[in-house]
């Protein structure tokens, strides 16, 4: 490490609160990777109140990066993340999940997901079978099996 190098680059420290710290940014955070990342301009349509309040609650241990990526899957699953029996977004969840055999906790985790994924390909396709195996880039036979073993259809 060269100290030199440091003090050039180092001309104004700034200390920016974790996150954790400043929870009444996180409205205007998410809005805003809603807006940029997604194409979303309105953060209802996505997160409920009890979800906002919920991620406002969470202490983002992995800062700004996490709640970023939390919004990404809120997107893609249509609802926020693991929000299931076991709730990964809080420590408690993921202890729970950890203190589990390794295939129990996958095979829950890969059920829910796939429970999610399938009703957001649904709800994306406006209950079209074949338009939601093409966006979701699977075999119709596949999909409508998926479906079945999840009591969608």
């Amino acid at each position: 490490f060269r100290l030199d190098l440091y003090y050039r680059v180092a001309v104004v420290s700034l200390r920016v609160p974790a996150l954790r710290e400043r929870p009444d940014d996180i409205p205007m955070l998410i809005e805003h990777f809603l807006a940029t990342d997604h194409d979303v301009d309105d953060m209802r349509s996505v997160f409920s109140h009890e979800a906002l309040r919920s991620a406002q609650a969470h202490d983002w241990p992995g800062n700004v990066r996490e709640l970023r990526n939390f919004v990404a899957g809120t997107v893609v699953l249509g609802s926020p993340p693991a929000t299931s029996a076991v709730d990964a977004s809080t420590a408690e969840g993921v202890a729970v999940l950890l203190d589990r055999p390794f295939r129990e906790a996958k095979a829950d985790l890969v059920t829910d997901f796939e429970r999610r994924y399938l009703e957001h390909a649904l709800r994306r396709a406006d209950g079209n079978m074949r338009q939601a195996a093409r966006d979701s880039k699977m075999n119709r036979s596949y999909l409508m099996e998926l479906l079945r073993r999840h009591g969608l259809r």
